[in-house]
């Protein structure tokens, strides 16, 4: 009987030290926000600067992206199917999708990917 809860001590004693010593690293939920034409939005994210910029050229809906000191500006034209557009910047991955808001049951929901020819934009930036 003794050996046996000499055992089960040792075992439970091995469980607990291996798991003190692994490090599991969890990467931060994304970051997430809407814009609309005009505006702007500066934020950290995983120890990063990052500023987006949503403007109207023409027929061009254009994101100007940096994330410490680097900068990318990505462009879709209007009349293009609304699907996601996604980069990678300086290790943080981003995608933007074009947004409208309908109103059902008295509520504004909204519907992503429709069309590029919208005023607002949801975003994701994750690592």
């Amino acid at each position: 009987m003794h050996v046996k809860h000499i055992f089960y001590v040792l075992l439970i004693s091995a469980i607990f030290l291996g798991c003190l010593g692994s490090k599991t690293q969890v990467s931060p939920a994304p970051y997430m926000g809407y814009l609309k034409v005009g505006e702007n939005t500066t934020f950290k994210y995983s120890g990063k600067s990052v500023k987006i910029d949503f403007t109207s050229e023409n027929d061009y809906s254009v994101f100007t992206i940096e994330v410490d000191g680097t900068e990318k500006v990505l462009k879709v034209k209007k009349d293009s199917e609304g699907k996601a557009i996604s980069d990678t910047i300086s290790g943080l991955h981003i995608v933007i999708k074009p947004v409208e808001w309908e109103e059902r049951n008295g509520q504004l929901v909204p519907i992503y990917e429709k069309s590029w020819n919208s005023s607002e934009v949801y975003f994701e930036i994750w690592r």
